[in-house]
């Protein structure tokens, strides 16, 4: 075969092997003379997905192609002046090489290639440089992973195009009009604070959760971030600290909760932004009724531990009853809320607020059937069911499998969803997205070769502190005691002792509340 047939050859076997969502122009024929391709991405519904899943494509054909590195790389020889032709474009570049004679497609970036940078810039016009290719970096007619692996790194290439702009922007600022200048203004502020929400991710997925607190605090404070951006440091915030918070103190961990809504919520005023507003209520309801579970359940499952008839299950008795009439008031809000989103077809903000809120439901389903009326009780497992398959429905045909594995775990451990109803809801995930089949699979394996067949909301290991903060937050809600004994303790609560106790950890929890409070133990 001669250059010009194996280049046309490349090009066919290219175009057959790409994904059907990918929309290709032709901009030169494959007999190496400029770019060849300029490929974008669709949708579900064939609708071009925007600036950022636009690339172009160098297509270079050989009848074998060299392999080095024990085979684990391709080698391929470049001019000097061809790859500073791909580094002129504000576009991502990449490079595809064929070998004819096996049909195989191989590619890697050229844009964001700081060593080929490198090279390139101490070499002459007319050098050859080496581009070596990891041969892992394929293209295969339908293999969803690989296709995956090359549009990671386009999305790479455009964050580093990003940062290449913005220092173009500045060198050259002294030269623009007023009006060009506060678009570049924007346009670098834009980029400047999407790297700065690339870090917060970065540090979140890293577990780096101190960094993350403190550089997300940072943001938030700086009056020049823009409020739409201090509210997604925020979000990268909150879930962090529901992670991993930075107290251990119920009372603090509380506190900070209410005041994360409070910020999202005068955010959200101050933009002026619906979907941001819906967010924040959502969090601010979800959290309160957190909250109030935590109380109830403790409650609920303290007052088996009374006689009937006694004073202390009065009394109990009499404080579960007002928490479960404030829970029944908060999930009503949160129904509302999810009906609206669901109303508005805003599925993207209902599916992230029903998964935060899916176990606690399950949770209070269970207080809500020993307490509920039978209606009430009918009614909260229809809508339940209802928006969990609606749920379902939807993280499966955008392929949120993340969202799809956290739900469906929940479902399958509690004890309050039937065998039928499970099976629906795989019936439904699998049908959109069968590829999830096997994951399914191992989440119901896993619960039912798990030993622990405990309820997952069973109190078996509270602490005196425990002890204090529930009974400040039902007996003594009203009015503080005038005095907190914790104790008696069997042993001695002396010298190193104080730092680990339990029973001097009640008496500080007092302290905390501003109770006079006294730790007893028999030596």
């Amino acid at each position: 075969m001669n250059a010009g047939e194996i280049g046309t050859e490349a090009g066919r076997i290219f175009e057959y092997n790409l994904p059907s969502n990918w929309m290709v122009r032709s901009q030169e024929d494959q007999n190496d003379h400029g770019i060849d391709a300029e490929i974008e991405l669709k949708d579900a519904n064939g609708k071009a997905l925007g600036t950022d899943s636009v690339f172009k494509v160098q297509i270079k054909g050989e009848e074998n192609s060299t392999f080095i590195s024990n085979n684990e790389m391709l080698s391929f020889n470049l001019k000097t002046n061809r790859l500073k032709y791909y580094f002129k474009f504000r576009i991502p570049v990449i490079l595809v090489v064929v070998e004819v004679s096996t049909e195989k497609v191989f590619w890697v970036p050229i844009t964001n290639d700081e060593e080929l940078i490198t090279k390139v810039e101490g070499s002459k016009e007319k050098d050859s440089i080496q581009v070596h290719i990891p041969v892992e970096n394929r293209i295969i007619r339908k293999n969803n992973d690989l296709v995956e692996n090359i549009l990671r790194s386009v999305y790479d290439c455009w964050d580093y195009l990003s940062i290449s702009g913005l220092k173009s922007s500045i060198d050259n600022y002294q030269t623009i009009d007023a009006r060009t200048l506060n678009r570049r203004i924007d346009d670098i502020g834009d980029a400047l604070f999407r790297a700065y929400h690339q870090k917060l991710n970065n540090l979140l997925l890293d577990k780096q959760f101190h960094q993350l607190y403190k550089q997300a605090s940072e943001m938030v404070a700086s009056p020049i971030v823009p409020a739409k951006e201090r509210f997604l440091a925020i979000l990268y915030y909150e879930l962090a600290f529901s992670v991993a918070p930075y107290t251990k103190i119920k009372r603090e961990i509380v506190e900070e909760q209410f005041k994360l809504c409070h910020h999202l919520l005068n955010l959200a005023r101050e933009q002026r932004s619906k979907s941001h507003r819906l967010i924040a209520i959502g969090k601010a309801r979800k959290t309160l009724f957190k909250i109030q579970l935590d109380q109830l359940v403790a409650n609920h499952n303290s007052l088996k531990s009374f006689k009937e008839d006694t004073l202390e299950h009065i009394i109990f008795d009499d404080g579960t009853s007002k928490l479960y009439r404030d829970c029944c008031l908060s999930l009503q809000k949160i129904i509302e809320l999810c009906n609206r989103l669901m109303a508005d077809e805003q599925y993207g903000i209902l599916s992230d607020m029903f998964v935060d809120i899916a176990g606690s439901v399950l949770v209070f389903k269970i207080v809500h059937g020993d307490r509920g009326r039978s209606e009430a009780i009918a009614f909260l497992d229809g809508w339940y069911k209802e928006i969990a398959s609606l749920i379902f429905t939807y993280c499966s045909v955008i392929k949120d499998s993340v969202k799809i594995d956290r739900l469906y775990f929940l479902m399958v451990k509690s004890s309050s969803l039937d065998k039928v109803c499970l099976n629906e809801f795989k019936d439904t995930i699998c049908r959109n997205f069968p590829d999830l089949r096997d994951a399914l699979n191992a989440i119901e394996n896993e619960v039912d070769s798990s030993d622990d067949n405990d309820d997952f909301f069973k109190l078996d290991d509270g602490a005196p502190s425990d002890c204090v903060y529930l009974s400040l937050s039902t007996i003594f809600q009203d009015s503080k005691p005038d005095l907190l004994v914790s104790g008696i303790n069997r042993g001695s609560n002396m010298g190193e002792d104080i730092t680990y106790s339990g029973t001097a950890a009640g008496a500080m929890e007092g302290v905390l509340h501003d109770i006079p409070s006294i730790a007893i133990s028999q030596v």
